[in-house]
């Protein structure tokens, strides 16, 4: 017979960083009013996903508020990941997503007119960057 041990009890971090993100995901639907994003769709019986706009790999900014969408099952799998989605709106959810961290980065009077030619993940890696060498944080983050 296996011998099975005990659950580790989840630590401090990792509750503060599930919190966190938590409440990250509740401001994003918060702000979106329960709805998709990209079709504004609005079912009052099916909670959007809470979808990231660029991967998971720059956390904890990947998982800020800014860097984050409400999308419907519609537009969220079919949409985003299978390429279904019109260019145009996912090219708006991803500049929406560059100012409010243009915003963050280089405060509320930054205007995006100097990346008119930019690619919009080109100007959230860039401005991800410059978070990092100055050591920003997303708001409400605690490390």
């Amino acid at each position: 017979m296996e011998r099975r041990t005990a659950l580790r009890p989840i630590g401090r971090v990792t509750q503060r960083w599930a919190a966190w993100r938590e409440s990250q995901r509740r401001r994003v639907l918060a702000r979106a009013r329960y709805a998709c994003e990209a079709c504004k769709r609005y079912d009052r019986y099916v909670r959007p996903f809470w979808h990231h706009l660029v991967g998971r790999d720059d956390e904890p900014w990947s998982s800020s508020e800014a860097l984050t969408v409400a999308l419907c099952n519609e537009c969220h799998i079919p949409g985003w990941h299978d390429g279904h989605m019109p260019e145009e709106v996912r090219s708006g959810l991803l500049w929406d997503g560059a100012k409010r961290l243009l915003v963050i980065v280089r405060g509320p009077g930054a205007s995006l007119n100097d990346f008119t030619e930019w690619d919009p993940e080109d100007v959230i890696n860039l401005l991800l960057r410059e978070a990092h060498a100055r050591g920003l944080e997303p708001p409400g983050y605690t490390p």
